[in-house]
């Protein structure tokens, strides 16, 4: 098993000695027309990092999306996984 190494030290927001290691989204929207029951959608996007970089956590029982709308989704994750590294 490899060891997992501490996150590298940055800054953030030009502070010194300040670093994000994890940061969270909730984000829901409505149901879609295929769902059973009318309880909306919930995912939950974090990121992680065990030494070598952030990295993108997702967590949800159900998240419907349309085709058209894959790039854009994939370009949130992008920014969400850059945020603990500006």
């Amino acid at each position: 098993m490899a060891k997992k190494s501490e996150p590298k030290p940055r800054n953030f927001a030009d502070v010194d000695g300040v670093n994000v290691s994890r940061v969270t989204y909730e984000i829901s929207q409505d149901s879609d027309s295929c769902q059973d029951e009318d309880l909306g959608q919930t995912i939950k996007v974090s990121t992680d990092d065990a030494g070598g970089g952030s990295y993108v956590v997702i967590s949800t029982d159900r998240w419907a999306i349309d085709a058209d709308c894959i790039d854009n989704f994939a370009a949130m994750l992008k920014r969400v996984v850059a945020i603990p590294e500006v």
